[in-house]
């Protein structure tokens, strides 16, 4: 059976690149090559490496929740996850899981302690560890896994998008992340569009309006922004033109292997044959 040198592929780049096709693609060849593989996508709430929709607690703060929401406490214990002394409540699962049954002001209440809208320094600890975690994981099995937008598209949105930090900031966590999977061989793919308005606008035909509104909010209305002064659509293209330069920026500076394609194409076939020459390039 062939085998490839890495474990991990990650399929990274602006929203409208291509990333879920290609990635989806990535898993059609290694099926057709017979090497065993999992694909991810963004927004999987089972996430091996990273989070979704999870909440973090400290001890005291679940304690004050719990206070706070004294009639929900039975609730609140049952939809809390406990590992080690950090506790965790899996919000998007358990309201699909308990509908109706799940109270609204609970709901947002929870959602402010989002592992994505907590402290940095918070935020790149708990990651970090989860990405630990999948790595001991993964050593013991012989599978390939494929990953969207976690590797780069996260560490930037939390660090640069949500607290304008430097890019030195999200370099250090991004750095953190490729040391702990160095073992994997991880192989990094880059989308690329030549015309960044133009894709962004096709992907606005094809998403439902509350994803463009929960765009643009994040993209003018945090600290990167409000920085730049950025305002609606126009603004948010701006913005994404910056972020794919500091990608690009951070990407060149790590020493792994990596690959840039130009996805402007939107041909399904060559962009099979582009990652078929890749994969080609990593068989044992």
């Amino acid at each position: 059976m062939k085998k490839l040198e890495s474990k991990l592929i990650l399929i990274e780049g602006l929203p409208s690149t291509g990333k879920s096709t290609t990635a989806e693609l990535t898993k059609e060849i290694l099926d057709e090559m017979n090497i065993d593989n999992e694909l991810v996508l963004e927004g999987n709430l089972d996430h091996p490496a990273d989070y979704d929709g999870v909440a973090y607690f400290t001890k005291n703060q679940l304690k004050k929740l719990k206070n706070k929401y004294s009639e929900y406490e039975e609730f609140i214990n049952k939809i809390v996850e406990k590992r080690e002394e950090r506790h965790f409540i899996s919000y998007i699962k358990r309201i699909k899981e308990y509908e109706d049954d799940f109270p609204k002001e609970l709901f947002r209440e929870i959602k402010k302690y989002d592992i994505y809208e907590i402290p940095l320094d918070l935020n790149r600890k708990l990651i970090l560890n989860k990405w630990e975690r999948f790595m001991k994981k993964v050593q013991k099995q012989d599978k390939v896994y494929i990953f969207e937008c976690v590797f780069i598209q996260n560490p930037v949105t939390v660090s640069i998008i949500r607290n304008n930090a430097s890019i030195d900031t999200a370099y250090s966590y991004i750095k953190e992340l490729k040391d702990i999977i160095d073992e994997l061989n991880p192989v990094l793919i880059y989308l690329e569009q030549n015309d960044i308005e133009s894709s962004f606008n096709k992907v606005i035909e094809e998403r439902p309006e509350w994803w463009l509104d929960f765009f643009i909010d994040y993209y003018t209305n945090y600290e990167f922004g409000e920085e730049r002064n950025l305002e609606g659509l126009k603004g948010t293209i701006k913005g994404l033109k910056e972020i794919d330069s500091i990608q690009k920026e951070l990407i060149s500076k790590l020493e792994m292997e990596k690959y840039t394609l130009d996805n402007s194409h939107y041909n399904l076939e060559k962009s099979k044959n582009n990652i078929k020459n890749i994969l080609k390039g990593i068989i044992k």
